[in-house]
């Protein structure tokens, strides 16, 4: 659990960087989209199941990309069914949907 809340806590901190970087910040993506992929593979919604509610939840929370959902440890899986009401198994589904989206 430590290290559950230490992952929450290292996306908050993320989250806030961004935030008081000036919000949105579009040149940055721009001169590395190159090594990144599209924007389009990088939209939460991209995964059946994440409509605008999840995804506005999971920005909230730090995540912000399908790579992040990809990386997702089992724990990782079972803390965000827990902070959304989801349930583990629509996480797990996420997860598996969000690799099969990175290795395109």
């Amino acid at each position: 659990n430590q290290q559950s809340l230490a992952k929450i806590a290292e996306l908050q901190s993320a989250t806030s960087k961004r935030s008081s970087s000036g919000g949105k910040s579009k040149s940055p993506s721009k001169s590395s989209s190159k090594s990144k992929p599209s924007k389009s593979a990088e939209k939460l919604s991209e995964i059946n199941g994440i409509g605008p509610k999840y995804q506005k939840r999971l920005n909230a929370l730090g995540v912000k990309t399908i790579k992040e959902i990809a990386k997702w440890s089992n724990a990782d899986v079972e803390k965000f069914a827990d902070k959304l009401g989801c349930g583990e198994t629509v996480t797990k589904d996420w997860r598996e949907k969000a690799k099969e989206l990175v290795k395109k």
